[in-house]
């Protein structure tokens, strides 16, 4: 038996209340079963990416998210410059005019 055929939100690194994200129900969103390059965003109950569509965030909101989560498996503190690199580009853009 897979890891997806008793998939549950609470168990599953995809579905976490994401109807329809899952390889079992809906085989066009698989990609978000893989990651290439390291397994730092396996690791996690919800993937950036995941979060950041379903939130409707933009591409900056969602770097900074990416980076955020990631930090303490993969960049460390330069991940969180880079952070703070988008959020200083977030604000001039925003509310800076």
């Amino acid at each position: 038996m897979g890891h997806y055929d008793n998939c549950k939100p609470e168990n599953c690194i995809i579905c976490g209340q994401l109807e329809g994200y899952c390889e079992h129900t809906n085989a066009k969103e698989k990609s978000f079963t893989v990651q290439v390059g390291g397994d730092h965003y396996k690791k996690l109950p919800i993937q950036p990416a995941i979060y950041s569509q379903k939130n409707e965030l933009g591409w900056m909101e969602g770097e900074i998210v990416k980076y955020v989560t990631r930090h303490k498996f993969k960049g460390k503190k330069q991940d969180l410059e880079k952070a703070r690199h988008i959020i200083d580009m977030l604000i001039e853009v925003e509310y800076e005019s």
